[in-house]
């Protein structure tokens, strides 16, 4: 599953407000990334674990962790709960750039924010009980109203996911199935539907 590197024009023009968007509320449990595979080869890709919830210094995070790695590609497990919604855009921007394998490991999930980052992986692979969930996003603020966001904002927000979504090679109509989920729901894709929306290809590998 490869698409052509987006440019960053994909976050281009956003507004200060949108920085306030999640699509879930954080658990308070940063995310980390480590490596889980020694460097044996300096061609060989490297293996890194990302675990917690996003926020908008992850990215920095990720690549500082790259800045020490000698391989040029990385395969990233990633397992995370959401968090904030250009965090894990801009983490799949650096995923991309790092030409990174994501896989989404048995008994592990991914979900709202999270799967934008996912998105970012030039291949994506999905181990058989692997649990990929989508609803749409709300105001940060955890006792914010389901209609925070006026609509034309929210519309602003849901085209800006459809075009980032498509440039990384997924079906832009996974946005559209995303708003229709309730913040406080999780809709979890089948392994069909992560299949047609060209979220993730099966990894039957255990």
């Amino acid at each position: 599953m490869r698409a052509l590197s987006p440019p960053r024009a994909v976050l281009a023009g956003l507004p200060v407000w949108l920085l306030l968007v999640s699509p879930v509320p954080a658990q308070n449990t940063a995310m980390t990334f480590r490596i889980i595979a020694p460097q044996t080869c300096r061609t060989c890709p490297v293996e890194i674990r990302a675990e917690g919830d996003i926020g908008q210094t992850s990215v920095d995070d990720f690549r500082a962790l790259m800045k020490n790695v000698s391989t040029p590609q990385a395969i990233v497990s990633l397992a995370s709960p959401g968090g904030s919604l250009v965090g894990g855009i801009q983490l799949g921007l650096a995923l991309r750039e790092a030409n990174a394998t994501i896989l989404i490991k048995r008994n592990t999930r991914c979900i709202s924010a999270c799967v934008y980052a996912l998105l970012g992986g030039v291949v994506r692979r999905a181990e058989a009980g692997a649990q990929i969930g989508i609803h749409r996003f709300r105001a940060e603020a955890s006792d914010a109203p389901d209609d925070a966001i006026p609509e034309v904002l929210a519309r602003y927000a849901r085209d800006m996911l459809a075009r980032y979504a498509e440039r990384m090679g997924a079906d832009p109509a996974l946005i559209a199935l995303a708003a229709g989920v309730a913040p406080d729901a999780v809709r979890y894709l089948s392994a069909t539907e992560l299949r047609d929306f060209r979220v993730a290809a099966p990894n039957h590998k255990s």
